[in-house]
């Protein structure tokens, strides 16, 4: 699951190295559009392991990497779409792309300690 993400945090670096190496504004803005992308992605990954833990997938070394690559990856997104300064994205993108390669190729959930299954880390109401 954790696959397409990568690839697409990968094609984004890809882009914006690019713009960073000959500042075409057009390859900017395509990397800019494959890290929302990207996030999107992840975003639904996320969803998708949520439902079927039962809770958020924030525990365990995998899980908390994948958390921490799409909060990287969204507050690079606020800070790029305000600025509109895109040249930060090759030096950033290598980071989200080293740490992706973790839970893409050791996709692990595990079950939340007692203490993380309280009533502000459940996904449903009952």
């Amino acid at each position: 699951m954790n696959l397409v993400p990568l690839l697409l945090y990968v094609a984004a670096l890809g882009a914006s190295w690019w713009h960073f190496a000959w500042r075409q504004p057009m390859v900017g803005r395509t990397a800019t559009t494959l890290l929302v992308f990207a996030a999107l992605a992840h975003t639904f990954v996320i969803g998708m392991q949520t439902m079927e833990i039962g809770v958020i997938p924030i525990v365990g070394a995998s899980s908390a990497i994948s958390a921490f690559v799409w909060l990287l990856a969204l507050a690079y997104l606020y800070i790029e779409m305000t600025t509109d300064e895109r040249a930060m994205g090759a030096f950033i993108l290598p980071l989200l792309v080293a740490l992706q390669i973790i839970p893409a190729f050791n996709p692990s959930t595990v079950k939340a300690a007692p203490v993380l299954q309280g009533p502000l880390f459940r996904c449903s109401t009952r």
